[in-house]
Formats: C-alpha cells, sequence, structure tokens
C-alpha cells in the first residue's frame, strides 16, 4: 500500500541536503571559472552529478516545468472552491462524499472521462490532496444540535433564497437540472 507522506529511514541515502541559495552559489562560481565542478561539489555538499544537470538546464533554453502531473481541474478548481464556500456560509457544508459526488456529477456532464478515477467519481485520497492543495477548506464531524441553537433561521433562508435568484438569473430553464 503507497503511503500518503513517505517518511525517509534513518541511515539511508541523504537527499537533496543543501537550499536553494546555497546551490545558486555554488553554480555562480563554476560559471565565473572561481572553482571547477568537482572542487565546488566538495565544497559545498551537492552532488557533481546535481551541479552537472543543473548547468545543463541553466545553459539550454527551454525553461524548466515544476515537477508533477498537473491536477484533474487545474483551471475549475478555484469554482470549486468558491461554491463550496458559499454553500458552507449558507449552513450547507458538503462531505468528502458529497464533495466526491458532486465532481463526479460535473465529469459527467461535461461529457469528459478521467482514467484515474473508478467510474469517473474521484477517491478519498484525492479528497485528502484537494484539502491539502487549499488549505481555506477544512474537514469537520457536524453534530446534531438543538433547533433553538441552529444558524439557520428565517433570515438565512430568504438571504439564501435571494443570492440563488440572482445566481440563477441569467441561466435558461432547459440548463437546469433537479
Amino acid at each position: 500500500k503507497i503511503r500518503r507522506n513517505y517518511k525517509r529511514r534513518l541511515g539511508s541515502r541523504n537527499y537533496k541536503n543543501y537550499t536553494q541559495e546555497n546551490l545558486r552559489a555554488c553554480l555562480a562560481s563554476i560559471e565565473n571559472k572561481v572553482s571547477t565542478q568537482r572542487r565546488a561539489s566538495e565544497e559545498c555538499g551537492i552532488p557533481r552529478r546535481t551541479i552537472i544537470n543543473q548547468l545543463k538546464l541553466l545553459r539550454s533554453k527551454m525553461p524548466s516545468r515544476p515537477p508533477g502531473a498537473p491536477t484533474t481541474f487545474s483551471d475549475v478548481e478555484e469554482l470549486f472552491v468558491d461554491c463550496i464556500l458559499r454553500l458552507s456560509e449558507y449552513g450547507f457544508p458538503l462531505t468528502a462524499f458529497d464533495l466526491r459526488i458532486v465532481i463526479r456529477t460535473y465529469l459527467d456532464r461535461i461529457g469528459r472521462k478521467v482514467t484515474k478515477f473508478r467510474d469517473n467519481c474521484p477517491g478519498t485520497e484525492w479528497v485528502s490532496s484537494f484539502l491539502k492543495r487549499r488549505p481555506c477548506l477544512t474537514q469537520r464531524f457536524a453534530a446534531n444540535i438543538k433547533r433553538s441553537r441552529a444558524a439557520v433561521d428565517k433570515e438565512t433562508v430568504i438571504a439564501y433564497i435571494k443570492n440563488l435568484e440572482d445566481v440563477v438569473r441569467d441561466v435558461l430553464p432547459e440548463n437546469m437540472e433537479l
């Protein structure tokens, strides 16, 4: 089973035990012919192969890309976050399961098939990664409260309906689905 947050074992091989500033200074000293690659590697504690690879990136004309694959919804994630926050403001928070179903429904409506998702429904790992990418969203457990302590009152419902009318005003009836 794949762990969500991998931890290195003590005594294993050291990876990236240097800062970006240290690497930049090392590369600058090599570019300015102050020191050789081998000497700079020993002085800065940076593997020589790393120095060679970084020098190739500096000298190449191609821009480097950030590591990892783009997320499934890179362009739409902000809209999802905005909708989730608005729903929670009106007292209708989404659970992780609700979020998965909303994403699945969205994908089915636009006709997009994501091969990483089983039946076009994101898994629990995707939800946890989504929440980690968006620290403004938190997952809380709901508790039953008395009706007298409930935050949803007449004014809140009226404000929600008024906001819903503003949002849905320009949407054609055939585009709405209940």
